[in-house]
């Protein structure tokens, strides 16, 4: 189904809507959008229901400012409301100044960037402009059909937290810590503690060889006959075949190497501020330092990056669970916290078998695709002059300015 624009008005400007309707008629004959305004309400339905659900399908709002749209604060509050709401994930708002009036004095529509963009009402002068005006809106939401319209494919970010085989054998074969100045002395003991009860479990040689020269060609040791660039490609190309009609995803490991470079480490955080990430943490890894301080840098802290964070082991069922558990809590305190709150995109804990690494990519990902798409959207937007009332200035997973606030 073509883009749904809901176009908001009072109902005793009725005549301007209609004119605007014959404008974006044009769009709509030709398969572009739909157009739905409170006429198509049938007899005996629900209005208030039927309203709620236009907003939540549209993709543009267009609302009409008159004195009669604010005039009628009771009515409007809860499409308001409702407009806001949906703001919040997607809305793209259209305020058209369209009669004369004090719109100045409203605090949220003073915030907004109106149409026209002379703030000069679209009815004015016996009506010599309107037809313009209106012919300048259409084809400003023919433009942002067509930049949403574009589905290529999503780029996904994966920063990769395991250890090179280089750095690995450095940890398990020398005083690699106790050399360390940033390394505390419970810090080491920790790392014995844990070091003994993975070699319970497996040989040293066994837990080397899953380590490689690229951080992405790691072998997790829940899945040791595959590396962990192979799962997501796998389950990438599940979810493509699964959602077919979705953009299909691309993994992209280009930051994995920046991540550890702490000349570079700023540049990721940089780029995570209007992208969407996964990151997939080695929990063996964790103790070596170059891994720990570009885990303690504010990576944990991203909302827009997913984590996860792979044991070695089962962790419901060996002591080794106790030691994990310690040092996430005390590199990555802001990450067990996002867990205990049930944030979809941050699985810390429980990623002990392939079956459940799949599992769980197979469900972040399509997450983090979405909050991929707005963040883009929000960059074209800005791209074409419209991010001042549009753009979805990121404050947490999904969060969008609303009508009201000033960004």
């Amino acid at each position: 189904m073509p883009p749904l624009v809901f176009i908001a008005y009072s109902r005793k400007d009725e005549p301007e809507k209609n004119e605007l309707v014959s404008h974006l008629g044009v769009l709509q004959n030709l398969g572009l959008i739909e157009i739905w305004s409170d006429d198509r309400i049938a007899a005996g339905a629900n209005r208030q229901h039927e309203i709620d659900s236009a907003i939540s399908r549209a993709t543009i709002a267009v609302l009409l400012i008159t004195a009669n749209f604010l005039s009628d604060a009771g009515e409007n509050e809860r499409l308001l409301q409702q407009l806001r709401r949906c703001h919040r994930h997607g809305l793209i708002i259209l305020t058209v100044i369209a009669k004369s009036c004090a719109w100045k004095s409203v605090e949220w529509l003073a915030a907004t960037h109106v149409r026209p963009g002379s703030e000069q009402p679209v009815w004015r002068d016996g009506g010599q402009h309107t037809d313009g005006h209106l012919a300048e809106l259409t084809a400003e939401i023919q433009s942002i059909i067509a930049e949403i319209g574009q589905t290529g494919p999503v780029a996904i970010p994966f920063l990769i937290a395991a250890m090179t085989r280089r750095e690995a054998t450095d940890l398990f074969s020398q005083n690699l810590l106790a050399h360390n100045p940033d390394v505390t002395p419970g810090d080491v003991q920790r790392f014995e503690a844990f070091k003994a009860a993975l070699f319970n479990h497996y040989p040293v040689n066994d837990v080397l060889k899953q380590y490689t020269i690229q951080r992405v060609n790691w072998k997790p040791l829940i899945n040791p006959r595959t590396t962990i660039k192979q799962t997501i490609l796998e389950t990438i190309q599940n979810l493509d075949d699964y959602h077919p009609d979705a953009p299909p995803l691309t993994p992209d490991f280009t930051l994995s190497k920046k991540l550890f470079h702490h000349a570079t480490r700023p540049q990721v955080l940089k780029t995570l501020n209007r992208s969407a990430g996964v990151l997939l943490v080695d929990a063996i890894s964790m103790f070596h330092p170059t891994l720990n301080q570009a885990l303690s840098s504010g990576i944990a802290t991203h909302k827009h990056v997913a984590i996860m964070i792979l044991s070695p082991l089962n962790t419901r069922k060996f002591k080794i669970s106790r030691l994990i558990e310690e040092t996430v809590n005390r590199q990555m305190q802001t990450a067990v916290t996002r867990f205990e709150q049930f944030e979809p995109l941050c699985q810390t804990f429980g990623i002990n078998d392939s079956r459940v690494l799949r599992y769980q990519l197979f469900n972040v990902l399509p997450q983090t695709a979405d909050l991929q798409a707005q963040l883009r959207l929000s960059t074209n937007l800005k791209r074409l002059g419209r991010g001042q009332d549009q753009a979805a200035l990121p404050k947490g997973p999904v969060d969008f300015w609303s009508i009201g606030e000033t960004p």
